[in-house]
């Protein structure tokens, strides 16, 4: 078993147009194949943060924010 030499936490803010912002931060991270270890976020932040949580991978927390 390998482990990261870091964690990595995503902070979503809140802001109607940052919630759209925040749907082209997270494929970019799926891209980079980046894993997140803890999110949080307020307000809209929040919201994306419940998908990003709840999905079993970012590419897929991806493909459901941009539906």
């Amino acid at each position: 078993m390998t482990t990261k030499p870091y964690r990595v936490g995503l902070v979503l803010s809140g802001g109607g147009a940052r919630g759209a912002y925040h749907v082209g931060v997270i494929k970019y991270l799926a891209d980079m194949n980046i894993s997140i270890d803890a999110v949080a976020g307020a307000s809209i932040g929040a919201l994306n943060g419940a998908v990003v949580a709840a999905a079993p991978n970012l590419q897929e927390a991806s493909t459901r924010l941009s539906k």
